[in-house]
C-alpha cells in the first residue's frame, strides 16, 4: 500500500521544494544590487538557493533517466538479447546529438556585459553553445513528434 503512495508522496514533496525556492527567489527581498552595462540591477536575496534546487532537480532527472534506461535494458537482455541492444539506439541518437552540436560550438571568447571572469572562452564557451543547441534541437524534434503523431492519430481513424 505504501509502495503504490510513496512516488505520490514523493512528488508532493518536490512541488512543494520548487515551489518554495520559486517564491523565495521572487519575493524574498534583494540582497544588495550589481550594476550591469550602466544599468543597477537588484539582486535577489536567494539566488543561489534557487540555483542549487535547480541543480538537484536536473542531477536527480539525469540519474533516474540513467537506472531507467540500465533497468529497462538489463530486463530485456535477459529475454531479449537483439531487443536490447535496439532499445539502446535511443541512447545513442542523443549521445550523437549532444557530439554534434558540440562541434556546432564556438570556442571563441563570448562578450558578456559586466562579466570579467574566465570561464567565456574555450572548453566552457563550447559546452555552453552545445547545451544551448542541443536544447532548441530536442524542442524542435518534441514538436516535430507531437505533430506527426497527431497526424498519423488521423490517418489511423
Amino acid at each position: 500500500m505504501l509502495t503504490e503512495k510513496l512516488p505520490k508522496y514523493a512528488m508532493y514533496c518536490l512541488m512543494l521544494v520548487a515551489v518554495v525556492a520559486s517564491l523565495l527567489f521572487f519575493f524574498g527581498g534583494n540582497d544588495g544590487v550589481h550594476e550591469v552595462g550602466g544599468d543597477v540591477l537588484p539582486v535577489p536575496a536567494f539566488t543561489n538557493t534557487f540555483l542549487n534546487v535547480c541543480y538537484a532537480f536536473t542531477a536527480i532527472a539525469v540519474i533516474l533517466t540513467l537506472c531507467a534506461v540500465c533497468y529497462g535494458y538489463a530486463s530485456k537482455a535477459k529475454n531479449d538479447p537483439k531487443g536490447a541492444g535496439l532499445s539502446l539506439i535511443p541512447l545513442a541518437l542523443f549521445v550523437l546529438l549532444f557530439v554534434i552540436c558540440w562541434f556546432l560550438g564556438d570556442p571563441s571568447e563570448m562578450k558578456i556585459i559586466g562579466y570579467e571572469g574566465h570561464d567565456n572562452v574555450g572548453f566552457w564557451a563550447q559546452a555552453t553553445d552545445m547545451i544551448i543547441y542541443g536544447i532548441y534541437s530536442l524542442v524542435a524534434i518534441t514538436v516535430l513528434a507531437i505533430i506527426c503523431g497527431a497526424v498519423y492519430g488521423k490517418i489511423q481513424k
